[in-house]
């Protein structure tokens, strides 16, 4: 085990509202990574040997090199950043991720899929409060207008504590067999598996949290041993794969899909279910994959019946977890994911392989601890897909 001052940790500062200032006319503005290590100056004296990075990317106005716009981040974006860890993986012994939370949990679960085999932390967080306003007091406006009920959250940021979380986390490296190698998200004393997190709410610092989420340190078991990482299928063979090449706007042209069928060259159907998606037996039946959000509550039942009566008997069902689940055959636990992470996964599925048959394969399992069930890694399933295909089926794994 690795003495806390020799593990090495990298802090990639994208941007985001931890390392914002506040403009003269009012609202905020990107500041500097110096001045975000000036405005949490406790990271620098903690016991691990740190180091900063930034990592900006083009305006497409200017040309100029800026702090990220978590709000505007693509896949392009979440492959930089994945791109960023591939090139110091071998240098620092865990990762944190200083990041904007409007796209936190896209990013959080596009990495958890593009970093296979992670055999280190990966730890994900920001601030709904700037750095800067550590001891400053809100003012009776702000208060009612984010509606801010907990003292706590009255006075001060939330940057400072969770930057210092992370970095604790990030440090909990330096063993034989980490105790948290995967992507998480550390956010107001919270520690969430990536691709199970979700902005919860927009006004309030605990903004990732809500009560059916999973959080990792009650699956890890601390890791403890070769066995548990193991358990949870966890590889230590780590393959870097760093990259979605996926062109986003061959399948939805936004993080919100519209309400038509995206039909991709491979002949794989793909339906979005929103609140006013016409739906009938016939659009059901058509229908590879279905990914149902933003539900009607006065519709669900009728829609459920709809899909349970006239669904593909292969059709693969994504739909937002929540603790009143309906009961279906085709209802699992593994098909209960959000839906900002039902399209990560979907998006890096399509990148790795355009075969419908290995989609759905691939869809259907939990690959990275993203639904319950057994972890079953992509080699695995496809090697099983490839016995039961027929001998000229072509496969197409990228």
């Amino acid at each position: 085990m690795k003495e806390p001052s020799a593990r090495k940790i990298l802090i990639i500062y994208t941007g985001g509202t931890i390392g914002m200032k506040r403009k003269d006319g009012g609202g905020l503005t990107p500041d500097s990574l110096e001045n975000l290590r000036k405005n949490i100056p406790e990271v620098d004296q903690l016991p691990y040997d740190i180091e900063w990075q930034e990592l900006k990317s083009k305006d497409e106005n200017t040309g100029k090199e800026v702090f990220i716009d978590s709000s505007q981040a693509r896949l392009e974006t979440f492959n930089m950043v994945g791109q960023r860890i591939k090139e110091n993986y071998e240098k620092y012994d865990g990762f944190v991720v200083v990041y904007g939370t409007d796209t936190m949990e896209d990013a959080a679960g596009s990495l958890s899929y593009m970093l296979d085999g992670l055999n280190k932390p990966v730890v994900f967080t920001g601030s709904m409060d700037p750095a800067i306003d550590r001891e400053r007091e809100k003012n009776a406006g702000e208060i009612k207008n984010y509606r801010i009920e907990k003292v706590n959250d009255k006075k001060g940021s939330d940057g400072p504590r969770n930057l210092v979380d992370a970095v604790h986390l990030a440090g909990r490296s330096g063993f034989e067999v980490p105790l948290i190698p995967e992507v998480v998200l550390c956010f107001y004393g919270r520690i969430i598996r990536g691709n199970n997190s979700h902005k919860y709410n927009a006004q309030q610092r605990d903004a990732f949290y809500e009560p059916e989420q999973q959080e990792v340190i009650g699956r890890i078991r601390h890791g403890e041993d070769e066995s548990s990482v193991e358990e949870y299928g966890l590889s230590t063979d780590f393959k870097l794969e760093c990259e979605i090449i996926l062109d986003e706007k061959s399948l939805l042209s936004s993080g919100e899909p519209s309400l038509n069928f995206h039909k991709l060259e491979e002949g794989l159907k793909i339906l979005p279910i929103g609140i006013a998606t016409p739906l009938s037996a016939d659009i059901v039946r058509y229908a590879d994959v279905i990914l149902i959000f933003d539900r009607d509550v006065e519709r669900e039942s009728e829609l459920f019946k709809l899909i349970e009566d006239n669904r593909s008997d292969n059709a693969v069902v994504f739909y937002n977890r929540r603790k009143d689940a309906p009961s279906s055959e085709w209802c699992k636990p593994e098909s209960m994911m959000r839906f900002r992470q039902a399209l990560m996964k979907l998006y890096y599925v399509l990148s790795r392989t355009r075969d419908p048959l290995e989609i759905k394969e691939l869809l259907k399992h939990n690959l990275r601890g993203e639904s319950k069930g057994e972890i079953i890694r992509e080699s695995k399933i496809l090697e099983k897909q490839a016995k039961e295909v027929e001998p000229n089926h072509e496969r197409t794994l990228r």
